[in-house]
């Protein structure tokens, strides 16, 4: 063959070796940051319209930056999302939805690059960072919520960081690595407060899935805990001392508290609509089977919204592996990591 003449698999080859993209073993940080705020100007330039809640969130900002804390949380009970986007309009003059748009893609490119990094450090090659990369950026439930003004993706962002943090410390454990995964938790914790659940597992996810005894489970996941611990106390106190009425304001745990509720009353629910379909669709002795009729629509509706989530293409990419029994080279603790994020979330 001509020396000139390439096949697709060199032209890829190529590309998994050009320095451009590739710095040793990563991918570059510059390449994913770039090619996520690119998308995310091109996905906002074709729909510019303001999403409802992010109408919600821009007066709130607005509320901060009239009358600070106090009437910020009087517009919405979590508003550091709305602050975050006060501030950097007050910093720059930029007009308030364009802050609140630069907020937003800011927290995109960290996505992408989190969610890359994730890859890499559980094992995964060039090759497949490269496809991590263009799984995040062309998800498209992911590029749908590119054109919004949401705190999602910056509670998305930071707990994917502190998620490799803590893979980082499970394979060397450090001081620093602690105290990096903590900045993270809080400032997840900032944007939604559905991170506290997920921090306070991060100490089970070593006890269960660190390699070694259970002795020494115990020992790292307690290791791990005392400092977070003893720092979130005493940040925990300073806030109560500068603002007692803090937790009236805030309610961090009503959105937790609220899943738990829907989740306890959800046979409750269930038998109420086990009612209805008794009576407008069952007949005779089928009646007697109408609360399992409404648990399987309740299941069906539910892997509906999980093939929607993930989008059909993505469905069958993944149920062809599981058929194929494709194995991915996760240490145990990583996986086990994983699957806690994936539940609570």
């Amino acid at each position: 063959m001509h020396p000139s003449t390439s096949t697709p698999g060199s032209l890829f080859d190529r590309l998994l070796n050009c320095p451009r993209l590739f710095r040793e073993d990563r991918l570059r940080t510059d390449v994913i940051v770039i090619a996520s705020i690119f998308l995310s100007v091109v996905i906002i330039a074709f729909r510019p319209t303001v999403n409802k809640d992010g109408i919600l969130y821009l007066l709130t900002a607005i509320e901060f930056l009239e009358g600070g804390f106090s009437q910020a949380f009087d517009s919405y009970f979590w508003p550091f999302y709305s602050v975050a986007i006060a501030l950097l309009h007050q910093l720059t003059a930029i007009p308030l939805h364009y802050s609140g748009y630069i907020v937003t893609s800011v927290c995109f490119a960290i996505i992408s690059y989190a969610f890359v990094q994730v890859v890499r450090v559980m094992g995964g090659s060039r090759r497949v960072q490269f496809f991590a990369l263009l799984v995040v950026l062309f998800q498209p439930i992911i590029g749908d919520y590119r054109a919004g003004i949401m705190r999602d993706p910056g509670f998305f962002a930071f707990m994917l960081l502190a998620l490799l943090e803590l893979i980082r410390y499970s394979k060397h454990p450090t001081l620093k690595s602690q105290l990096i995964w903590l900045a993270y938790v809080v400032i997840a914790f900032l944007f939604r407060p559905e991170m506290l659940p997920i921090a306070l597992a991060a100490p089970l996810s070593l006890l269960f899935f660190y390699d070694g005894s259970w002795a020494e489970r115990f020992k790292v996941a307690v290791k791990f805990s005392a400092v977070p611990l003893l720092l979130g106390i005493v940040l925990g106190g300073v806030v109560l001392i500068s603002s007692p009425d803090i937790f009236e304001k805030a309610k961090p745990v009503a959105d937790v508290t609220r899943y738990v509720s829907e989740l306890s009353g959800l046979h409750e629910r269930m038998s109420m609509a086990s009612d209805v379909i008794s009576e407008k669709i069952l007949t005779y002795t089928a009646r007697e089977d109408s609360i399992y009729a409404a648990y399987a629509v309740f299941i069906t509706t539910l892997f509906v919204n999980i093939i929607r989530a993930l989008t059909p293409v993505y469905a069958l990419i993944l149920f062809a592996c599981w058929l194929k029994r494709v194995v991915l080279p996760i240490d145990r603790f990583s996986h086990g990591l994983i699957q806690i994020h994936a539940v609570i979330i």
